[in-house]
Order: C-alpha cells, then structure tokens, then sequence
C-alpha cells in the first residue's frame, strides 16, 4: 500500500498538479510511476469516490534536464557504490570535487554530469 506521500510525482522542476489540456474544468495530479487501484491507500480511495475523481493514464516526456545531478548519478552509476558523490565547490566554469577510491573509475561521468546538469 502506498502512504499518501509517495502517491504523487516528485520531481525537482516539475509541478505535479496541472491543468488537463483536453477539459480546462478538470485538474490533474501527477502520481508516482507505479501507482495503481489496487495500491492506493483507504484515505485517497475515499476521497477519489467523494471528489468523483479516477486514475487515468498519462504521459510525460521527460528529458535530461528535468533531473538533479544526483537523481542522474544514481541511475548511471552502480548502486553497489553506495552513496553518490553530492558535495563539491564551484569557481567560474570550474568544479571541485573530492571523489572516494570506488568512484575514480566514473570521473569523466560524473564531470560530464555536473556539467550538464548544473552549467
């Protein structure tokens, strides 16, 4: 059973209530991946009958740029490698970031991922 909190779809920049683009009367809250009928909790099942609400599908197109660096660093890198590097400095167009033994093997990743993501 999924908690109310990760029914919706959080995404740094991205707004998870939106206007339906067919009907301008009805709104549309975007639910995690995975949500279904049958995983939702008794509160929201309530609530959805009271509201007349109802689980539609929908599609979203997400590019690169909607993700943190470390939301694009988990999916790249092992996850044996345990937690990802999140810290470093920036001066100008420079970044410095003091990376663990296990992650040496991904540097040119991880520049490449700062960069695109954060410049």
């Amino acid at each position: 059973m999924l908690s109310k909190k990760n029914m919706v779809l959080r995404l740094p920049k991205m707004k998870s209530v939106r206007s339906d683009s067919i009907d301008e009367n009805y709104r549309l809250v975007l639910c995690a991946e995975g949500v279904k009928d049958d995983n939702i909790c008794d509160d929201i099942k309530d609530y959805m009958q009271k509201s007349n609400a109802s689980l539609v599908g929908y599609q979203i197109k997400l590019s690169y740029d909607d993700f943190s660096t470390e939301a694009v660093l988990k999916r790249l890198l092992p996850a044996s490698l345990g937690d990802m590097p999140s810290s470093f400095e920036t001066i100008g167009h420079i970044a410095h970031i003091n990376l663990k033994n296990e992650f040496l093997p991904y540097k040119n990743v991880i520049g490449q991922v700062l960069l695109d993501v954060r410049w």
